[in-house]
Formats: structure tokens, C-alpha cells, sequence
């Protein structure tokens, strides 16, 4: 190969280095400012399950706290299966009624 090929190489891998990493960066940029976009508004307005949040016990067990219909639901999530720990209403629609 001659000196050439090995710089027309060479700048095809940063080309496309350069590439994943200014995708890398759209994405995030719209995953932070995601409320302000469209798109991503409708999506979060059809939405019924939100996940509130998540945490890692071990390796192989987490625990969810989700939201479905204004009732929150605590989840164990295991390799065997998963299990309601608890569920209650939320505490502002509790109130009003």
C-alpha cells in the first residue's frame, strides 16, 4: 500500500468516528431537552406507565416504583419472576376524594 491509501484510511476512520460521536451527542442533547421537543411532548402525552424509579439490588434483582392510572405500584423484579411488594393511590387524587 502506498502513503496515500494509508492517509485516505486513516481519515475514513475519523470521518467516521466523527459521525457516531455527533450522533452520540444528538441524541443526548435531545434526550435532555426532549420536553421542549414536539415529538418527543406527543410521545410523553400518550403515555399510561411511567417508571418513577429504579434501583439495582444485586446483579440479578431491582426493584421498580411505577405509575399506572395515578396508582403507584412497587415491583420486585427477579430472575424467577416478579412480584407486587406494594401499591397505593396516589396522594393527591386521595384528597379530592
Amino acid at each position: 500500500m502506498e502513503w496515500y491509501q494509508i492517509l485516505q484510511a486513516l481519515l475514513s476512520l475519523v470521518f467516521v468516528i466523527g459521525l457516531l460521536l455527533l450522533c452520540l451527542w444528538l441524541f443526548k442533547f435531545c434526550e435532555q431537552k426532549g420536553i421542549k421537543c414536539k415529538f418527543a411532548q406527543k410521545l410523553k402525552n400518550g403515555q399510561q406507565i411511567n417508571i418513577l424509579e429504579k434501583k439495582i439490588l444485586d446483579s440479578k434483582n431491582q426493584i421498580i416504583l411505577v405509575r399506572y392510572r395515578n396508582k403507584d405500584y412497587l415491583i420486585l423484579l427477579t430472575p424467577s419472576g416478579s412480584q407486587i411488594i406494594d401499591s397505593s393511590a396516589d396522594k393527591d387524587t386521595a384528597t379530592h376524594e
